[in-house]
């Protein structure tokens, strides 16, 4: 992400700059944001003739503007400094001939087409999205072997080794060689601790060049279990003869030849290491093992969580058959409950001491999360019931997916745990059953009334109620009692809404103060809802000028709401009311300006369009430019075929039923939002209720 400052927009950016250049007639805008200090020329060319140049010194997020005099039909170049930032306005400089738009006659349904979305998917980190599409691909074609491949990876991410060994078997059975099938064949059956089986997989994968260099590292790590320190490092140098890079190889080596006493050949391997990754403590405790300081290896590790640190040492340790050394990271770490885990684990001598200490330490802020702990935390819950372990469990089962199995763990700590959060997770893990929900707010409130995340979870209880009275005044008591949290400011908005005091809930937020953070834009999006519905009020009393005014406050975006302006913002809904406010008036030009401004809106190319451009369609429509109007719905829709605003939009605007057909969709989705995976409209009920507004505020004219 490039952090763009006061240059409206960019037409180029690097490491150094950001650059946006505007035409206007016979003037070019230059404006550039630097990122880093520039002392450099800035030179603009046109057709071979320098029309610009000055030196440039500019500290980080200094704005530089500049507006050159040149013809309309020119094309020019802007270039900082030695290739910092370049940039030309020829179209044909800049354009890849690639195709943009999916093949006409391909079936997204088909099996190929089912793995392609889900494949994106998984990259977007949607698992279980893309696991449905993958099995759904699957049924299509039960031999498509691409999608049977990572339906066996989603399982072996899930953990779920069971099920992903079963679908590496039916890859291998329908191509033998299929390297992704073997080196999954390879992985599951090394967690399965058979040995004979992996070494088979990896084997075969390493046939192919992608899996080459993963596949040599897997043996390395198996050989390095067995104690064949010359085949491991066999092993380890063949993956880094095709993957110079990989830290697992060089790190492999590295404790090899610390075993052999060949402290040259690794410290040769440990300055590799460091090369590549100088903030790691891999190459630290290695030195540590050779025989350096213990006091400055711990101060090395100074960040929030150093328990996590010596965990993934340990476990990185532990992935190569190293206990010894494993244990003695363990033994340095902090205290924490899941390093005593390890500890009672690898430590048969010392496991019921080591053990006795991980459940008598609190579980606050402890997630547990690597595949090693899950099988630890399995180990014990065998042999011991506490609570804690079978909770500690249930948390990685259900950040991997397994819900099921979650809840289960979760039932079976009853009501033993004197552990708030506890409950409060389990709301969050069983959101349908409210028997479970009341249960669990009385049992986290017995013991913590004084927590405002209990407050936050009663608060939310009421508000799925629908019960606003005891929201509204919950809410408000814990506004003025917890000020730094502005959860509870923004529900207590959330709840006026609901409330219809629309007036009410913009003045509060006016005047509330949300720290900004990333994605924070739920204060604005109330606010914006809150004026909006201000200014529906005024229109159905006929009160234009107020609803005028309202519709302008939507468009602010109050800076103490945590969120600056979005870059071209859209704006078509406010100014619909503007313009409708306006010809209502009898001040046609006024009315005219914003509906142009509507009807030339064009959505930025990395945004989904949204249901507003039905407002646009409509305008165009009311001054006679239907056609263009069905263009640019039919447009929407080719672009976005998944898009349901889209459709909605055309259809509604080819038979008239938007009102109908809206509320439809807002009573088959739950949440008024409307979110399906891909697009997201969460304005989508204030677009229909704008028609309806204004087909009500007509029929009481007519009546009046």
């Amino acid at each position: 992400m490039v952090p763009v400052k006061k240059t409206k927009g960019m037409v180029a950016a690097s490491e150094y700059a950001v650059l946006n250049a505007t035409r206007n007639g016979d003037k070019v805008k230059l404006l550039i944001s630097a990122l880093q200090n520039i002392d450099a020329e800035l030179k603009v060319m046109s057709e071979g003739e320098i029309v610009a140049c000055e030196k440039l010194k500019l500290l980080p997020l200094q704005l530089f503007t500049k507006v050159i005099k040149l013809e309309k039909e020119r094309s020019f170049s802007v270039e900082i400094g030695n290739e910092l930032i370049s940039y030309s306005s020829k179209k044909g400089d800049l354009l890849v001939h690639r195709p943009v738009k999916p093949y006409n006659s391909f079936d997204w349904e088909s099996a190929y087409g089912l793995y392609i979305k889900a494949l994106e998917l998984e990259k977007q980190r949607k698992y279980p999205e893309a696991m449905d599409l993958y099995k759904k691909s699957s049924r299509k074609e039960n031999t498509f072997l691409p999608a049977i491949n990572r339906i066996a990876l989603g399982y072996y991410r899930s953990m779920n080794y069971k099920k992903s060994l079963e679908y590496s078997l039916i890859s291998l059975s329908i191509n033998t060689y299929d390297p992704l099938g073997n080196y999954i064949f390879g992985l599951v059956n090394n967690k399965l601790k058979k040995r004979p089986d992996a070494k088979n997989g990896f084997s075969i994968a390493s046939q192919s060049i992608k899996f080459r260099s993963a596949s040599y590292t897997e043996l390395a790590k198996i050989f390095m279990n067995d104690e064949k320190l010359n085949t491991a490092e066999n092993y380890a140098k063949k993956a880094l003869i095709f993957n110079n890079v990989n830290l697992s190889a060089l790190e492999i080596l590295a404790v090899i030849y610390r075993k052999q006493n060949n402290k040259e050949k690794a410290d040769k391997v440990l300055a590799k290491i460091y090369d590549l990754d100088q903030t790691g403590h891999f190459i630290d405790f290695e030195k540590l093992l050779w025989g350096d300081d213990l006091p400055l290896f711990r101060t090395k590790i100074s960040n929030e969580l150093p328990s996590e640190s010596f965990l993934d040492l340990a476990s990185t340790y532990y992935n190569m058959g190293c206990i010894t050394e494993a244990l003695e990271v363990l033994a340095i770490s902090p205290e924490h409950p899941v390093v005593y885990l390890w500890r009672s684990y690898l430590d048969k001598k010392n496991r019921k001491s080591f053990l006795k200490k991980a459940l008598a330490l609190p579980a606050e802020l402890v997630f547990p999360h690597r595949d090693e702990i899950a099988g630890i935390l399995y180990y014990f819950i065998q042999r011991n019931g506490h609570w804690k372990l079978k909770y500690y469990l249930g948390l990685i089962y259900w950040n991997r997916g397994l819900k099921d199995m979650a809840r289960e763990l979760f039932e079976k700590c009853g009501e033993k745990p004197g552990f708030f959060p506890f409950y409060l997770a389990k709301i969050k893990l069983f959101p349908e059953n409210k028997k479970v929900e009341v249960r669990s707010l009385k049992r986290a409130r017995e013991l913590n009334s004084s927590s405002w995340r209990v407050s936050y979870a009663w608060l939310n209880y009421y508000m799925n109620k629908g019960d606003f009275d005891k929201a509204e005044k919950l809410a408000e008591l814990n506004v003025i009692k917890y000020p730094e949290q502005s959860k509870f400011g923004l529900m207590y908005a959330k709840i006026l809404l609901g409330l219809k005091k629309y007036n009410e809930c913009g003045n509060f937020l006016e005047r509330y103060n949300v720290l900004p953070y990333e994605g924070a834009t739920e204060g604005r999006n109330i606010y914006h809802e809150a004026c909006v519905r201000s200014a529906f009020t005024e229109l159905t009393k006929g009160n234009y000028l107020k609803a005028i005014m309202f519709a302008e406050k939507a468009k602010l975006w109050p800076r103490n709401l945590g969120v600056g302006k979005h870059y071209n913002a859209d704006e078509r809904l406010d100014d619909f009311i503007i313009s409708y406010g306006y010809e209502k008036l009898g001040k046609l030009s006024k009315a005219d300006d914003y509906y142009h401004k509507i009807m030339n809106y064009k959505m930025s190319l990395n945004q989904s369009e949204n249901s507003k451009i039905y407002i646009q369609a409509v305008v165009l429509k009311k001054f006679g430019m239907e056609k263009n109007a069905l263009q640019l719905l039919e447009s929407s829709v080719e672009k976005n075929p998944g898009n349901i605003f889209s459709q909605w939009a055309r259809d509604s605007f080819v038979n008239g039923q938007a009102e109908e057909s809206g509320y439809k969709i807002l009573r088959l989705n739950k949440d008024r939002k409307v979110e399906n995976k891909e697009f997201y409209d969460i304005e989508f009920e204030l677009v229909i209720d704008l028609f309806k507004t204004i087909k009500k505020q007509t029929i009481i004219k007519k009546g009046s």
